[in-house]
């Protein structure tokens, strides 16, 4: 449209006046999205080398935070875990005072069958003679003949166990 208006003036110098206003118009456009341009570079691209190293400082902070917030939470829940598994398991060891033990060394087996009856009249719950490791099978057989519930028979050491039921 202002080119119509310059055809229909040919006086040079309203033609020379409207390219100027033109010109500047363009130009004042031009300067305007270079100082944009330039506004952007500034925010994002620090202006010296102390800033741009504060800002990588913040941003590895920043960084180091919410880490920090992501392993304490990770580790709450490992807590709360061992918590629950912990509060889960039965008490597996029996307290000593539920266990009637009896220790004879000698293979006699009337001296076995004596210390058999004095567990079974003990009344707690788990009862264990411990006997030489020849003595085992022998004890045994007597044990099945008089026990009353479970028994264990190990050898003195505790590294060996029969069974009567």
């Amino acid at each position: 449209m202002a080119t119509v208006k310059a055809k229909a003036n040919p006086k040079k110098g309203v033609l020379a006046k409207f390219k100027s206003k033109a010109a500047k118009g363009k130009a004042t456009t031009a300067k305007a999205t270079a100082s944009k341009a330039k506004t952007t570079k500034a925010k994002t691209a620090p202006k010296s080398k102390a800033a741009a190293k504060a800002k990588t400082v913040k941003a590895k902070v920043a960084k180091a935070k919410a880490m920090k917030a992501k392993t304490t939470k990770a580790k709450v829940v490992k807590a709360k875990a061992k918590v629950v598994k912990a509060a889960a398991k039965p008490k597996a060891v029996a307290k000593p005072k539920d266990i009637a033990t009896e220790i004879e060394k000698s293979g006699n087996p009337a001296m076995l069958r004596a210390a058999i009856k004095r567990l079974n009249a003990s009344g707690k719950p788990r009862k264990e003679l411990l006997v030489p490791g020849i003595d085992m099978d022998r004890a045994k057989k007597i044990a099945k003949e008089i026990v009353k519930g479970k028994m264990t028979i190990q050898n003195l050491g505790r590294t060996q166990r029969k069974f009567v039921r």
